[in-house]
């Protein structure tokens, strides 16, 4: 093995995010990390949205998922396995000149309001869980933004990173709400099930990694709570 190809999406900063004609963020110091642990190279091919690294990984066009990837059921009937890494909580985000009075979470639950997450995440379950006449739209992770910015969506669901970091970017955008939950999700490196050998070495990698200083580094770099 000479070299691992990683698929990663362009744009869901701060875990991978494309940076003129490389990529940057927390899962791609994560994998560089890996690749010294190998003694190989890492290589990395962008793709818009988690549905079609998934599918490149069954054509064998990748051979990792990096990106910020929750460890739900959906991935794992596609025949993708995981090794975790770390978890996320999830919060809201909603368009600050439209929203920002609002003084309880439930005001958005009405039937003329919009919430939206990422399709097959644990943000798209939360939604169903706490919303019962808001319309839930599904949206791939890249759109999120944009149809919030654009006033497309009332409000979205999304990790507490993605969410915070944003809001940094974005301030005048929208705000971030806390509502009563805070459920959390196990973060990990995606690989194809029948990929033995492969699976072995991120094991021993995440044994290595999990409580490292290289870990504790990345996730000061990365990560708003750390």
């Amino acid at each position: 093995m000479k070299k691992l190809i990683v698929g990663t999406t362009n744009d869901y900063f701060p875990y991978s995010y494309k940076n003129g004609n490389g990529f940057i963020g927390y899962d791609i110091e994560m994998c560089e990390i890996l690749g010294k642990y190998l003694g190989i190279k890492m290589e990395y091919q962008g793709y818009e949205n988690v549905s079609d690294i998934i599918l490149a990984i069954k054509k064998k066009e990748v051979d990792l998922i990096a990106s910020g990837l929750s460890i739900i059921s959906k991935h794992l009937e596609q025949g993708i396995s995981f090794v975790p890494y770390g978890n996320c909580p999830y919060y809201s985000l909603l368009v600050n000149n439209e929203h920002k009075y609002l003084e309880n979470w439930s005001e958005l639950d009405n039937s003329n309001m919009v919430v939206a997450a990422a399709h097959d995440t644990i943000a798209e379950k939360i939604a169903k869980e706490m919303f019962k006449d808001a319309s839930i739209n599904k949206y791939e992770q890249i759109p999120l933004r944009e149809a919030l910015i654009r006033k497309k969506v009332d409000a979205i669901i999304i990790n507490e990173n993605w969410a915070k970091t944003n809001h940094i970017k974005n301030a005048d955008d929208f705000i971030i709400l806390e509502p009563n939950f805070k459920q959390v999700s196990n973060l990990g490196i995606g690989y194809a099930r029948n990929n033995h050998d492969l699976m072995d070495k991120l094991w021993k990698f995440a044994l290595r990694y999990a409580n490292s200083q290289e870990q504790t580094t990345n996730n000061k770099k990365w990560l708003i709570n750390a």
